[in-house]
């Protein structure tokens, strides 16, 4: 994510958890202190990036992440919906889940495709170009072609497979999109 991205979705569940209390209790004289709607924000953000990363519940029951997130969530509703604990803004921890599971379903999905669109927009020649401008392609055997990509055709293969896992999750792969991926990982490792 980096620090600047982090620090704005902090602050940003932050707010969407406060948004949430001040919806659901606009009347309410306790005041509300702490960050808590944030953790719940990062809780999701974490079970949404790492869904089956293994979780130790009281650092003895082993859960996905995903599976985390939804039983907390479940806990925090059912919790404010029976007001069992009236000193907890439970509405304003579900406020900081739903605030994150929104930015990072879909302002990453959008900045993605924003960034998508600005880059095909600015590498795209002009159409008034004339084609004696253009140098002449190098002329490669049909084999080789095939064998390998041009290297603007596979990257532009791994963006559209890596806004397919932004947009629709990892699962969504199909075997040669994964060997695809594969091999691009390979070719590009450090050495």
């Amino acid at each position: 994510m980096g620090e600047k991205d982090f620090l704005k979705y902090y602050f940003l569940c932050g707010l969407g958890a406060a948004a949430a209390h001040l919806a659901l209790a606009p009347h309410s004289t306790i005041p509300v202190i702490g960050a808590s709607g944030s953790v719940y924000g990062l809780l999701v953000a974490f079970a949404m990036l790492y869904p089956d990363a293994v979780v130790y519940l009281y650092f003895l029951i082993p859960i996905k992440a995903a599976h985390m997130a939804l039983l907390f969530g479940a806990i925090e509703f059912f919790a404010g919906a029976t007001g069992s604990t009236p000193g907890v803004a439970r509405f304003a921890h579900l406020g900081g889940m739903l605030t994150g599971w929104f930015y990072i379903r879909w302002w990453w999905v959008v900045k993605v495709q924003a960034k998508g669109l600005w880059r095909r927009s600015t590498s795209a020649e002009p159409d008034d170009a004339e084609p004696a401008a253009r140098p002449a392609p190098r002329r490669t055997p049909k084999a080789a072609v095939k064998a390998a990509p041009a290297p603007d055709a596979e990257m532009a293969e791994v963006d559209r497979i890596l806004d397919k896992i932004l947009s629709q999750g990892l699962e969504s792969l199909t075997d040669e999109e994964r060997g695809i991926m594969h091999r691009y990982s390979e070719k590009n490792k450090p050495s």
